[in-house]
């Protein structure tokens, strides 16, 4: 009995310190994922850099401040800070926190001069000892003038949840669109995202964003363009063992129809795959240094149109130049670009295409140099295959395409095939093949 008694105090005593316990967890995993951001992006020019400028935690509840401020954007509107106040409220597995915009002037402006003082955006979060910290936003429809233009904003939502450790990220999201009258119009818009980030170019996971519909008016309700149901996919896949990336980006649109032309079912995926994940990221780094040096020259050139031309003409080379010893280093065996699925339904008839082009070896910039001197090393240095069937008479002067256009080559670009031009072209045994015939390098 007494054992018992003992027990249900330590239990009570528990349940009574839990809220205290998970306020201060919450405060050590918001402080670590701020550090955690700042770091990932301190070396990107634009990015914003976050601050708790404020973190008043008590035994059951806690507020916070955040500052989020970007300093090397330009001065637009003066929003170069964003303040964001949460409120939270210790429970016994986790917490539960409301935050808002209001305490930005410029914010502030916007919602009593537009929205006649009503705020359409909610922030709600909630913290889990155990799984991690997820926000919803909820955007509620409002209507405003600006510029002589009326824009109309429809609700929309956005779910991201993160673990502990702030690695893996998890969004789903939904817009029921916007319109610009007489201007744009843009509806069912959805983005979802699975992701583990390991640094500002290495990621693991996939991503997509559809629309069903976006229409562009030429200032009245007859649209000059119609594009329907486009969707963007992206896979990447990192192996840590290996330190390689691969990745595809898939993009398909249902139609698109303007004055005098329907397009249908258009489809394509690009891949680059076995990218070395270090060199890539040096590669990334070096540019946005490169960048960055040049846009603090332009800042510091007083908005001097003259001198913004001489500071681009002079170190827009260099960057080019600058780059090529970290592109050099991605030239490893196995790279290899795809473009697969390509399909476009024109009036005319369907178009249909891909290609795939990989490394057998390890390169240099000067090898291929040689390879420009040396043709027939081609077939020892890649892989190929490439195909594309188009439409008789879609190709001005197709003829052309239809005989060999140097020595070597035993047959044109394309064949005639049931009303179609078609092209096949591979390496195979060591040899360069053209729509079944040697191609003599």
């Amino acid at each position: 009995m007494k054992k018992a008694l003992a027990g249900a105090v330590v239990l009570i005593a528990l349940l009574i310190a839990a809220p205290f316990v998970n306020g201060l967890m919450m405060e050590k995993i918001l402080r670590s994922q701020v550090d955690k951001a700042n770091e990932l992006y301190e070396s990107q020019p634009y990015s914003p850099n976050f601050e708790i400028t404020r973190y008043a935690r008590g035994f059951g509840t806690s507020e916070i401040e955040f500052k989020i401020t970007f300093s090397q954007w330009p001065d637009v509107n003066k929003v170069q800070t964003i303040i964001i106040s949460e409120k939270a409220k210790h429970g016994i597995l986790g917490a539960t926190s409301t935050a808002s915009l209001t305490q930005n002037s410029w914010y502030n402006d916007f919602i009593n001069e537009s929205l006649e003082g009503v705020d359409p955006l909610t922030i709600t979060s909630q913290f889990n000892m155990f799984s991690g910290l997820s926000t919803t936003l909820t955007l509620a429809p409002f209507e405003f003038d600006a510029d002589e233009d009326h824009f109309v904003v429809s609700p929309a939502t956005l779910d991201i949840k993160t673990d502990r450790s702030g690695k893996h990220l998890l969004a789903n999201g939904s817009f029921d669109g916007f319109s610009i009258a007489d201007v744009l119009d843009l509806k069912g818009c959805s983005v979802t995202s699975d992701i583990d980030v390991y640094s500002t170019m290495i990621m693991d996971g996939d991503s997509s964003i559809s629309v069903d519909q976006i229409s562009v008016y030429a200032g009245d309700q007859n649209a000059i363009i119609d594009v329907s149901t486009l969707k963007m996919t992206s896979t990447t896949d990192y192996n840590e063992e290996s330190q390689r990336l691969s990745t595809t980006a898939t993009y398909s649109v249902d139609k698109i129809v303007t004055d005098d032309e329907e397009i249908n079912n258009v489809n394509v995926s690009v891949g680059i795959n076995q990218l070395d994940s270090e060199s890539l990221q040096n590669l990334y780094d070096s540019y946005i240094s490169m960048v960055s040096d040049l846009m603090a020259n332009i800042s510091a050139s007083q908005n001097d149109p003259e001198q913004i031309e001489e500071i681009m003409q002079q170190q827009l080379p260099m960057i080019g130049l600058g780059l090529l010893p970290q592109v050099e280093k991605l030239l490893t065996k196995d790279l290899q670009i795809e473009i697969t699925d390509l399909h476009v339904g024109l009036s005319e008839g369907d178009v249909d295409g891909g290609l795939a082009i990989a490394l057998k070896k390890d390169m240099t910039l000067a090898d291929f140099a040689t390879i420009a001197q040396q043709p027939q090393t081609l077939v020892d240095v890649f892989s190929f295959a490439s195909n594309l069937s188009l439409p008789e008479g879609l190709i001005p002067d197709q003829q052309s395409l239809l005989v060999p256009l140097f020595e070597g080559m035993q047959t044109g670009v394309f064949e005639q095939q049931g009303g179609k031009l078609v092209h096949q072209a591979e390496i195979k045994d060591d040899q360069l093949l053209l729509n079944g015939q040697e191609l003599v390098l």
